[in-house]
């Protein structure tokens, strides 16, 4: 007669059980097992995971001495089972021996595999998911002569039966005879990211947390401490006291701050302070520095080998979105975040481990980062945010952290013309592998949305980094020709009255308006200015050897500072003004039919709007209301 020695734990007991104790003891009371869906190479997945590999035991045999005999089936079953999910190396470290080179353990491996009738009076998985593993095994690490278990598989007909079955499909496989609750049967959904946000509250557990600005990113952060968190107290920091008041939902009882002189206490009460991009640690000395962190350090501590980033003063939120574009055209597993405007943490959820991750980065989330992305970009250096850092060199500093960063398995891309990135790194020893692009690397058609050189160095750049994930330069290029470029970046808004209108409020630097007036057809008017971050105007000198140019405004304090380097040229029609309505009368006036307007500012927003995107709708909407 059959007999199962496991019965207490099969699908048959629990149910007999749910019968029973709802007659006689409790009908209230639900009696499941929480993984009787998943199968046990989906459980060995998920615990490779959750770094208890050095710690856990299950040999029965060394249980009295907390060991793996490494003798035994139930061993070799666990070192198999594990084997699909864990690098050999480190599984050889955790069983002291790898197993597959043990020709004394072959008995039990045919028993496990089922070349031998009778299977291991043990605790062990089924014969095919053994199988599996050792296929998936196989694939993934490959096998070594040495390792004479794997040699006698391979030469069995299991090769054939095994080896190229779907192990994606049949590790997700859920079983339907279970008794989870309603509220439980979606836990295994996304089990790759419910791990990661376990070990991140497992690594973040003992800290006493502050959260600096409570912006988007601020808030972002709350969320999630929040979820992975949710019986602690943190110290919550903003300038804005009337910011709590909007967020009141998610401060529950967490401790609020707004006064500066509060900031000597979080220091010395905090042991990790987010940091949001917008705060320059050199504005806040009360702080030690190497207390700060932000969502961009931690994210790439968690997900840097999935990541493909993209950096420079110039060209990153149209490079990060046309690598985007050309992956999504190979698969819908690709995510777009960062400084684009969506909060890392804010795509948690939708990540798996096959997931491609993009990343537009800023030197102010990369300023903190401990680790790089595994395939990084950057497209050049210019003088810009002189008021976030002390120094230019600072500034530098902070992109180059992609570089500083990386490990001798990561990627750096940069644009080996540029004269500052080559003089940096002449001065840098790296193991990374390192990739310099050239503008000469372009000899493809013009493409038809994304004009001038700079945008072809991004184009180069885009097709560069995609070939990390295996897709040739012929497909991307198809793919990049087909990219219509990002709003407020060298974009066609419109023509009124015959006039061209052009919105390139992205522009910041000087070098970004000299490359967008020597790209588009016919500017005879220009906008110029903005907020004044110190940074060198003179490179806009050059624009008194544009021949088509007629009229140039200046704006704010940035435009002022302008005028001195070109607005006493005669040869312009000038206009020094605040308002916006003036600004687009002027333009109206003065340019001619056939002619383009151009809001190129080569200076920040911030004195006058919420961000560049703001200024550049304001722009059109007072042209075409």
């Amino acid at each position: 007669e059959k007999i199962n020695h496991q019965y207490s734990k099969s699908v048959e007991f629990e149910n007999d059980f749910r019968a029973y104790y709802k007659e006689y003891l409790c009908k209230d009371i639900e009696y499941f097992s929480f993984l009787r869906p998943i199968s046990e190479l989906k459980i060995a997945e998920i615990f490779s995971r959750l770094n208890y590999l050095n710690v856990f035991k299950s040999c029965n045999i060394g249980s009295k001495t907390d060991t793996w005999c490494g003798s035994c089936p139930k061993c070799l079953f666990a070192y198999i089972i594990l084997s699909p999910f864990v690098n050999p190396l480190a599984l050889k470290e955790i069983f002291h021996k790898n197993m597959f080179d043990d020709e004394g353990l072959l008995e039990y491996f045919k028993e496990l595999t089922g070349t031998k009738e009778v299977k291991p009076f043990e605790c062990v998985g089924t014969i095919e998911e053994v199988n599996m593993a050792i296929a998936q095994r196989i694939q993934r690490f490959g096998s070594d002569k040495k390792e004479v278990l794997l040699q006698y598989w391979l030469s069995s007909p299991l090769k054939d039966k095994y080896l190229d079955k779907d192990f994606d499909k049949f590790i997700n496989i859920e079983d339907e005879r279970h008794n989870l609750p309603g509220d439980l049967k979606d836990s295994f959904a996304n089990e790759y990211i419910n791990c990661t946000k376990f070990y991140l509250a497992k690594q973040l557990y003992d800290k006493k947390i502050a959260i600096m600005g409570l912006g988007r990113e601020g808030q972002s952060t709350l969320r999630l401490l929040n979820e992975i968190m949710p019986d602690r107290q943190f110290i919550l920091y903003d300038e804005n006291p009337k910011k709590f008041e909007e967020i009141k939902d998610l401060i529950k009882n967490h401790r609020c701050f707004w006064s500066r002189e509060d900031l000597l206490f979080i220091n010395k009460e905090c042991t990790l302070i987010f940091i949001t991009p917008g705060m320059a640690p050199k504005d806040y000395p009360q702080l030690d520095f190497n207390k700060l962190t932000n969502q961009c350090s931690i994210f790439l501590g968690l997900f840097g080998q999935k990541c493909i980033g993209v950096t420079g003063t110039k060209g990153k939120s149209t490079t990060a979105s046309l690598i985007y574009h050309i992956i999504k055209q190979t698969t819908d597993n690709v995510i777009l975040a960062g400084n684009i405007g969506v909060p890392f943490f804010d795509i948690l959820n939708e990540i798996n481990k096959s997931t491609i991750i993009v990343l537009e980065l800023s030197c102010h989330q990369l300023h903190l980062i401990e680790q790089s992305p595994h395939t990084s970009i950057l497209l050049n250096l210019y003088e810009e945010h002189l008021d976030h850092y002390t120094s230019f060199e600072d500034y530098q500093n902070a992109k180059l952290n992609l570089l500083f960063k990386a490990t001798d398995n990561d990627i750096f891309i940069y644009n080996g013309d540029d004269e500052i990135i080559n003089n940096r790194l002449q001065s840098q020893c790296s193991n990374t592998n390192t990739i310099d692009f050239h503008l000469n690397d372009y000899h493809w058609d013009e493409h038809p949305f994304l004009k001038g050189m700079h945008n072809r160095y991004n184009i180069i750049a885009a097709v560069k980094a995609v070939e990390s994930i295996g897709i040739d330069e012929k497909e991307s290029v198809k793919h990049t020709m087909t990219f219509k470029g990002l709003e407020h970046r060298m974009q066609f808004i419109g023509e009124k009255d015959g006039i061209l209108y052009y919105d390139d409020s992205i522009s910041t630097i000087p070098q970004a308006t000299l490359a967008a007036i020597k790209s588009l057809p016919n500017v005879s008017t220009l906008i110029l200015g903005g907020m004044d971050r110190g940074i060198d105007y003179s490179p806009l000198k050059e624009l008194n050897n544009i021949a088509t140019l007629n009229n140039i405004v200046f704006v704010g304090n940035a435009g002022k500072r302008m005028y001195e380097y070109i607005g006493k040229n005669k040869q312009f029609n000038i206009l020094i003004t605040d308002d916006w309505q003036k600004i687009v009368e002027f333009c109206k006036t003065n340019a001619q039919k056939g002619t383009s307007v151009l809001l190129s500012p080569a200076a920040s927003s911030y004195d006058q709007f919420k961000n560049f995107e703001h200024r550049g709708s304001y722009f059109k909407n007072l042209i075409f209301s």
